[in-house]
C-alpha cells in the first residue's frame, strides 16, 4: 500500500530533524544562554542589559549563526556555578587557563590585557621580578585568573601573604586605606582595575609593573553544550576576527583586540 503524500512529509520530517540532531549543530531556531558577572569594562550591566565588548561579540557570534541568545548577569561564584554545571550554555568573560577547560570549550581570544601590581602611592616599590615582592601581603580577587597570577608570583617570592579577596571594591579600597600593611599590594587585571579606581574615585594608589599579560574568551560549558556546537560557535567568531568586526567592537569600548 502507498503512502499518503502527508504521512510521506512525516516522516521526511522526522528524518531532518534526526539528522540535525545528531549533526550535534545549531538548528535555525537555535536558542543559547549565558552569564556574565560585572567585569567592567569588558561587561557592564545596564539597566538589566549586559553591555560591553564582550558581551556585544556574542551576539555578533548568535547574530551569524541565527541563534537566539539571552544573558544574565549574577555575581562570579554563582555565574561560574551555573555554567559549569551546565545551567546554560557559556561564560563570559574568563581567561583561558588549563582549569577553565575542563569545563569549558575556550572560544578563539577576544580582547588582551595584562596583570598588573598596584601598591600605595606612598610605596617606592618598582616590580620586575616576583622577588620583589617578598615580605609583602598582596591580595586579589579570586579565585580567577588574577588570584592565579598572584599565587604564581607568591610561590616565587619568599614571605609573601596571599590574600584572595571576593570584592574588587573592597580590595582596592583596602589597599588605599593601608589596610594589608606597609609592605601591601594587589595583583589585578590593568584594564579592570583602572576602570574601578576612576570610578569610583579610590585615592592614593599607583600601578608599578606588570606581572604578566592575559586574553579573555567566552567558554561553551561542556555539560551544555556538544563538541560540533563549539566548533560551529568558535568558526562563526574566527571569522567575524577575520573580517574586523571584533576589533571594531573592542575599539568602540577602548579596549586592546587579542592577537589571534
Amino acid at each position: 500500500m502507498r503512502d499518503d503524500p502527508s504521512s510521506a512529509a512525516r516522516r521526511l520530517i522526522v528524518a531532518a530533524a534526526a539528522l540535525s540532531a545528531a549533526s550535534g549543530g545549531f538548528a535555525q531556531s537555535a536558542s543559547m544562554s549565558f552569564v556574565s558577572h560585572p567585569f567592567a569594562p569588558y561587561t557592564v550591566e545596564e539597566n538589566g542589559v549586559a553591555t560591553g565588548p564582550l558581551p556585544d561579540t556574542m551576539r555578533a557570534v548568535c547574530e551569524a549563526i541565527k541563534a537566539q541568545c539571552k544573558v544574565e548577569v549574577y555575581p562570579w561564584r554563582r555565574a561560574l556555578k551555573l555554567a559549569e554545571d551546565g545551567f546554560v550554555d557559556g561564560i563570559y568573560v574568563v581567561s583561558n587557563i588549563a582549569e577553565r577547560e575542563q569545563s569549558f570549550y575556550m572560544s578563539p581570544p577576544i580582547v588582551e590585557s595584562a596583570f598588573g601590581v598596584y601598591v600605595h602611592q606612598s610605596s617606592t616599590l618598582a616590580y620586575r621580578l616576583p622577588a620583589d615582592l617578598a615580605g609583602y601581603s598582596v591580595g586579589a580577587f579570586g579565585p580567577s585568573a588574577a588570584s592565579r597570577a598572584a599565587e604564581a608570583v607568591s610561590s616565587a617570592a619568599p614571605g609573601v601573604k596571599m590574600i584572595v579577596e571576593a570584592d574588587r571594591l573592597t580590595m582596592f579600597k583596602k589597599l588605599s586605606g593601608r589596610h594589608y600593611g606597609e609592605l601591601g599590594a594587589v595583583i589585578s587585571d590593568v584594564d579592570v582595575a583602572n576602570h574601578l579606581i576612576r570610578r569610583e574615585n579610590i585615592p592614593d594608589l599607583k600601578l608599578v609593573g606588570i606581572v604578566s599579560k592575559t586574553e579573555f574568551c567566552i567558554g561553551l560549558s561542556k555539560k551544555k553544550v556538544s563538541e560540533q556546537q563549539a566548533r560551529e560557535f568558535n568558526a562563526a567568531l574566527r571569522q567575524l576576527i577575520k573580517s574586523g568586526k571584533v576589533r571594531e567592537i573592542a575599539d568602540k569600548y577602548g579596549v586592546m583586540p587579542a592577537t589571534n
